[in-house]
């Protein structure tokens, strides 16, 4: 009687702890999505510069993307062809890959990138209406270096 006492209980207690495992683990896996998602936005916002290559040429491109509450917003620049900014119709943002869809009078052009592991590069592809197709780099331009602010004369 008392060894099937003793196994009831060992079995619940193993119950118990099994149970507590898997919602920790699955709150464990939520909460590091949670930092994944976190650090994808702090690092994947901003200001890109590099290139797209496409027929044999390398076309300087800046790309600016912007995370907020409503979503990803983003937009284009290709001085060679027009300094203004073009605004991308849609960007999305599944942890390391960013993919952007220009409008369809901004050439109807679909990029898909992904963050290299230093996470100092966007490495993708690239489609345009037709039979254009190509790639892209753009390498997170580094932010502005604060000015040193300027000291008073020295006091003897």
């Amino acid at each position: 009687m008392m060894t099937r006492n003793l196994a009831r209980r060992v079995s619940l207690a193993v119950s118990l702890a099994a149970s507590a495992i898997a919602v920790n683990g699955a709150g464990g896996q939520a909460t590091a999505a949670a930092t994944t998602a976190a650090s994808a936005s702090s690092i994947l916002a901003g200001k890109w510069e590099g290139n797209i290559f496409v027929q044999g040429m390398q076309i300087p491109v800046v790309i600016l993307l912007d995370s907020a509450s409503a979503g990803w917003s983003g937009s284009l620049v290709i001085t060679m062809f027009n300094p203004a900014p073009i605004t991308m119709a849609s960007v999305v943002v599944k942890q390391d890959t960013v993919s952007m869809t220009m409008p369809e009078e901004g050439m109807g052009a679909f990029f898909q990138g992904v963050l290299s592991a230093d996470k100092k590069t966007l490495n993708g592809m690239l489609a345009v209406q037709g039979d254009n197709s190509g790639s892209f780099q753009v390498t997170k331009a580094a932010a502005a270096a604060k000015p040193t602010p300027a000291l008073g004369p020295k006091h003897d």
